[in-house]
């Protein structure tokens, strides 16, 4: 038991180096690195954006159907923290790239 998971630990870092030497072979580390971080950030900011847009028709959808007063204000507020946390989650779309720029000089 212990030999077959010493020889899997070892053909995992054998493949995860190989890997790594493939990848930085032709770029320096900070070219990837900002890179990956851009990349990583587009991907969560565009999986934010759909996930509120979800949730605001959701709550759109109860503001709509509901006939209960106290539902249709819960409903209201929540679109409201939605539209906020969404407009604030794609101004890091700007924000990144332009501190990134600051940074590097």
């Amino acid at each position: 038991m212990k030999t077959k998971l010493l020889a899997s630990f070892c053909v995992f870092m054998t493949m995860m180096f190989s890997t790594a030497l493939n990848v930085y072979a032709d770029t320096d580390i900070f070219a990837t690195a900002r890179t990956t971080v851009e990349t990583v950030t587009g991907h969560i900011i565009n999986i934010s954006t759909a996930v509120g847009i979800l949730f605001f028709v959701i709550a759109l959808l109860i503001m709509l159907v509901s006939k209960n007063q106290r539902a249709v204000d819960d409903a209201t507020a929540w679109m409201k923290r939605i539209l906020i946390a969404v407009a604030l989650i794609n101004a890091a779309r700007i924000i990144i790239p332009w501190a990134a720029n600051l940074i590097s000089g």
